[in-house]
């Protein structure tokens, strides 16, 4: 983390309790690739990244322990429900009520 993370990246770390740095640490790096991806970067910039800045409208969402984030040049909020799988056979589930 400390090679790609910003100080104030690296503090967000650190602030969480010890057992939560892990999931801290794949939040922020979630939150980074949407930014470069969403810029059209390359990995290598996610290093020049900090995702804690306010000029990023990122939305981020926890679903157990896998962590999303959307960056989009408008705001945009992702809920539970606007998170939709596609399963075999085309047929839509939701990825938090698998029916």
């Amino acid at each position: 983390a400390n090679t790609v993370f910003s100080l104030r990246e690296h503090a967000e770390v650190e602030a969480e309790r010890p057992e939560q740095q892990l999931a801290a640490f794949w939040r922020i790096w979630t939150r980074k690739e949407a930014i470069v991806k969403q810029r059209g970067g390359s990995a290598w910039q996610i290093v020049s990244i900090d995702s804690t800045a306010q000029t990023h409208a990122v939305s981020q969402l926890q679903v157990d322990s896998l962590s999303l984030a959307v960056c989009t040049s408008t705001p945009y909020t992702l809920t539970h429900e606007s998170i939709i799988h596609l399963g075999t056979f085309g047929a839509e589930k939701s990825l938090t009520h698998p029916e």
